[in-house]
């Protein structure tokens, strides 16, 4: 990223070929929507050349990333006019997921993505930066502006909520 910063532009496409299916991911997981996560995912590389300067070395460039990420999501949703659901139910898109994920039946990793959309929009955010995307507390933390404290509670009770909404579902059905 220093290299980018530096105007070597070029360097950007290590950058992209690292980070592009975590991010891609993320988007994914977020909204549900597979060409939405393609643009945002294009948009936030975008970013990265448009806010190069702003990159500073005492963060991880991981952190600075999906702080990228988030902002752009936020920015896309909120401009949004139709104020569509990012969050909707589309049991074909999950089907299609792009992941690499071993999960050993298909009918639970159905379920448990069916449990994270039932989430609050900011414990789902958190499950997938730390779970899914691997990012570590103090990184989440510069991510969504909070204390590395917060974020650990914060995330427990996510944890929590999801299991109970997980098992809920794997009752009723």
């Amino acid at each position: 990223m220093n290299q980018v910063k530096q105007g070597e532009l070029g360097s950007a496409a290590i950058l992209f070929e690292r980070y592009q299916v975590s991010i891609y991911n993320f988007f994914f997981r977020l909204s549900g929507d597979l060409e939405e996560s393609k643009d945002l995912t294009q948009s936030t590389f975008h970013r990265i050349l448009k806010y190069r300067k702003s990159f500073k070395e005492r963060h991880t460039f991981r952190s600075w990333i999906f702080k990228l990420a988030r902002n752009q999501f936020y920015d896309s949703y909120r401009k949004s006019k139709n104020r569509k659901s990012y969050f909707q139910d589309s049991e074909e898109d999950f089907n299609e997921l792009p992941d690499r994920e071993d999960y050993s039946k298909q009918r639970d990793h159905r379920e448990l993505e069916d449990a994270l959309r039932q989430l609050p929009d900011d414990y789902r955010e958190l499950i997938i930066l730390s779970k899914y995307q691997g990012l570590k507390y103090e990184e989440i933390a510069k991510v969504v502006g909070s204390s590395k404290g917060a974020i650990k509670m914060k995330t427990h009770r996510a944890m929590l909520k999801l299991r109970e909404v997980f098992y809920e579902e794997r009752t009723v059905s």
